[in-house]
């Protein structure tokens, strides 16, 4: 079957338009060869494979817009309720960050095993 599949699509070049052949007149040639890697058909049936990332697709781009938006919301909401409070943080955060230059580096051995 596989030596005479592109015997009989020449074949069929002679009889036939160009137009006639696309690219799945071509995939004739390589069903023996899937057939013998695949096994029976259940085997290589794709349609539940692509029902579910067709189902998955939708849902991705139904719900991408919603979150973008929700996170715009609550990114603006954030930035309008500065208070006291936020600029407290920025002070304790200075200071922690004078109080650890102070500190005195410690040095870390480390054992080599080249040696």
């Amino acid at each position: 079957m596989k030596t005479e599949i592109p015997v009989i699509l020449c074949k069929l070049e002679k009889i036939f338009p160009p137009a006639f052949f696309d690219v799945m007149v071509h995939l004739a040639v390589h069903l023996p060869d899937e057939a013998m890697v695949r096994g029976p058909v259940q085997f290589g049936w794709m349609y539940p494979i692509e029902r579910r990332l067709y189902t998955l697709k939708r849902v991705d781009e139904a719900g991408l817009l919603v979150d973008l938006l929700e996170v715009a919301r609550l990114r603006k909401e954030n930035e309008s309720k500065t208070t006291s409070e936020d600029e407290g943080d920025e002070v304790e955060d200075d200071t922690l960050m004078e109080y650890l230059s102070e500190e005195e580096a410690v040095p870390v051995e480390v054992d080599s095993d080249d040696e």
